[in-house]
């Protein structure tokens, strides 16, 4: 949590763009503006985690329910 709470406000009070790496799903679309999905090193999913429908399509992209072709939802 240390960790997250340091790059939100390294990224807030700077206006850096951080590059974050996670596996978990969900803490990722926590705290980014933007959620890239990989799966075996293809893009599968890219989009705004604020939105309801990307959310539900990331999740499936994560665990493999959709095909190989890029998902792009934009807000």
């Amino acid at each position: 949590d240390e960790v997250y709470n340091r790059l939100t406000d390294l990224a807030a009070n700077t206006g850096i763009t951080i590059i974050l790496l996670e596996q978990l799903l969900g803490r990722a679309m926590g705290v980014c503006h933007e959620v890239v999905v990989l799966r075996d090193g293809e893009v599968v999913a890219a989009g705004d985690p604020g939105d309801e429908v990307f959310a539900q399509t990331a999740e499936k992209a994560y665990f493999g329910e959709v095909s190989r072709t890029l998902i792009e939802v934009d807000a």
